[in-house]
């Protein structure tokens, strides 16, 4: 109780300073316009956001403080694989093994146990946020996300210490549901159309353009010289027209945004070369900073 009542002041403080800013934010409607689609799919982006999200969101992140072993081994395992998923990078790998660490701390040592659960909050809140952040495009309005999150997970942990976890859930719930709708009906809805860009060599054309999350993927590759994929990222690309996968992914960065993709094969005789004609396709995504290299 006691630590959860020194974190809420500073929880209201961080909203207070850095979520209604952010709530108003132009430079915000493009992405956001992105990631909630347009009229017809934002119902389905608001459930999502909504709903699902803030249930295995806190499950995942607050299951550490229950006293339910259940809840504590679906959390510590959770938070592994949902940061390798989500968003794996060194920063989060250490503010990962640092959470762990203050939660050993705090169930084993007999001194100091509020000071290593204060910090085993705070870590588990920095990891919150910065899963939730692109560190490749950071930007003011990266940080006054970052501080929100932040402030908005303290508020959160300050209800699963204090009441129970649902009340946890249903903040979230809350919060996503209030942020998307602003959001949706401030964005410029002229900006979910995306421009499409082209990528050209002597080899390869390439025209990709963003996609909205909830657009169903879908691959065709009619013959040899003409792919088109639909919300589709660079990743599902790779899984089926490159080889030695693996080998790229460990030299380079590759975001996890959507795209549709026309690739034309210029050359035809270049076809049958496939190391040649993903080289030529990775090359240029590099060039345009669709990968980067590590």
């Amino acid at each position: 109780m006691g630590i959860g009542c020194k974190l809420i002041p500073i929880s209201f403080l961080i909203l207070s300073l850095f979520l209604f800013p952010a709530l108003f934010e132009k430079s915000m409607d493009e992405s956001s316009a992105h990631f909630l689609g347009s009229k017809s799919t934002f119902l389905i982006s608001l459930l999502w956001m909504s709903f699902a999200v803030p249930i295995y969101e806190e499950i995942i992140f607050d299951g550490a403080f229950l006293k339910n072993k259940i809840f504590k081994i679906v959390s510590y395992v959770g938070l592994f694989f949902f940061t390798l998923y989500f968003n794996f990078n060194l920063y989060n790998l250490l503010i990962l093994i640092l959470f762990y660490l203050f939660s050993y701390l705090t169930y084993t040592s007999s001194v100091s146990i509020g000071k290593y659960k204060t910090l085993m909050i705070i870590f588990n809140s920095l990891l919150f946020s910065m899963i939730h952040l692109n560190i490749r495009d950071l930007s003011a309005v990266s940080f006054i996300s970052l501080f929100s999150r932040f402030g908005g997970h303290l508020l959160a942990l300050w209800l699963v210490l204090n009441y129970k976890l649902i009340y946890a859930i249903f903040f979230h719930m809350l919060w996503n549901s209030s942020l998307a709708v602003i959001l949706f009906f401030s964005a410029d809805k002229t900006d979910v159309e995306h421009k499409t860009e082209t990528l050209e060599n002597e080899i390869i054309k390439m025209e990709y353009k963003k996609a909205n999350n909830f657009t169903p993927m879908s691959m065709s590759f009619s013959d040899d010289y003409y792919w088109v994929l639909r919300s589709s990222k660079i990743k599902d690309l790779m899984s089926v027209k490159f080889k030695n996968k693996d080998s790229i992914l460990n030299n380079y960065d590759i975001n996890s945004q959507r795209y549709d993709f026309k690739i034309t094969i210029k050359d035809t005789s270049a076809v049958e070369n496939r190391i040649l004609i993903q080289n030529h396709i990775l090359n240029l995504m590099a060039k345009d900073s669709l990968v980067v290299k590590k």
